[in-house]
C-alpha cells in the first residue's frame, strides 16, 4: 500500500495483456485460415455447380452454383476480418496505434 491505496500489480496486468494479445492474433489466424479453406471451397462448389469440374453428385446441380459464391463471399468476409485483427495485434504489440 502506498499512501493508503493498494498498488497495482503490473506484472498480472501485463501478463493479461499479453494472453489478450496471443488471443486476438491467435483468434486472426484461424479466421484467416478458415476463411482461405471456404474461399476455395466455395469456388470449387461453384465450379461443380456450373458443371465446369465434373465426377461429382454437385457437377451440373445448379443449387451449388447459387451455394457456392455465397461460401465464397463468406470466405473472403473471414480473410479479411483475420488479417485486420492480426495486423491490429501486432501494431498493438509494437506500440503503434491501432484502428
Amino acid at each position: 500500500m502506498v499512501g493508503g491505496h493498494a498498488t497495482p500489480d503490473w506484472t498480472a496486468t501485463s501478463s493479461s495483456m499479453m494472453d489478450e494479445y496471443r488471443r486476438r492474433i491467435m483468434i486472426g489466424w484461424l479466421s484467416l485460415a478458415g476463411g482461405v479453406l471456404l474461399v476455395g471451397m466455395g469456388a470449387l462448389w461453384t465450379l461443380q455447380g456450373l458443371g465446369v469440374v465434373g465426377g461429382s453428385v454437385m457437377s451440373g446441380a445448379t443449387q451449388w452454383a447459387v451455394i457456392g459464391p455465397i461460401v465464397a463471399v463468406l470466405g473472403i468476409w473471414l480473410v479479411v476480418r483475420g488479417v485486420r485483427r492480426v495486423r491490429a495485434g501486432n501494431r498493438r504489440r509494437e506500440g503503434g496505434s491501432s484502428r
